[in-house]
């Protein structure tokens, strides 16, 4: 299946070297990589790519546990990967 998504090329290709770099990926994780860079997609936009991507799977979640002041909060995040199939093409 072939992506016509032009606009997050860029994006798509950043997120494919720091899954490689890295083994897996929460979507906090991979949101704060590419802020680093000049022009950033946002967190919606984000994972819009990371799930519209064939070869990036969802491969669980992560809780985070804020405890900001006192208070204890906690969500999930989701946990990305490259596809197998994807690595051995490479």
């Amino acid at each position: 299946m072939k992506i016509r998504a032009h606009k997050t090329k860029k994006y798509r290709e950043k997120i494919d070297k720091y899954l490689l770099k890295n083994d897996r990926a929460n979507t906090r994780e991979i949101y704060e990589f590419l802020i680093k860079s000049k022009r950033a997609p946002t967190m919606n936009q984000l994972t819009n790519i990371l799930s519209k991507t064939p070869h990036i799977v969802n491969i669980g979640s992560q809780k985070i546990d804020t405890g900001i002041a006192g208070y204890r909060n906690a969500y999930k995040v989701a946990v990305w990967a490259l596809d197998e199939e994807f690595l051995c093409q490479e």
